[in-house]
């Protein structure tokens, strides 16, 4: 695995009030190479609602997370992380 931790950070709400789409294209890859990708996902509309999110690069597979919306206050979110091979120098995530 590679480390890209020296990209700048930034938050998306991505909710039932759209946006529920995100892309950003992925640079200076490695061919063949694996690299992991986190973020931080939490829910915060309706208490002891799941709520889910996938995604994906370039033509691999989806991948699918879920929650559930805690009372208020009581959630921090959860890290979530899924690995890729790069395919190509940049990929898009989505």
């Amino acid at each position: 695995h590679q480390n890209r931790a020296d990209r700048a950070d930034g938050a998306l709400l991505l909710n039932e009030n759209g946006p529920a789409y995100a892309a950003r294209t992925l640079t200076g890859l490695t061919v063949g190479s694996l690299y992991t990708v986190s973020f931080l996902m939490w829910g915060d509309n309706t208490v002891g609602h799941e709520y889910g999110v996938g995604a994906s690069v370039g033509a691999g597979p989806l991948n699918t997370f879920f929650g559930v919306v805690g009372q208020p206050g009581s959630q921090a979110g959860a890290t979530r992380s899924f690995t890729f091979q790069a395919g190509a120098t940049s990929e898009v995530l989505t």
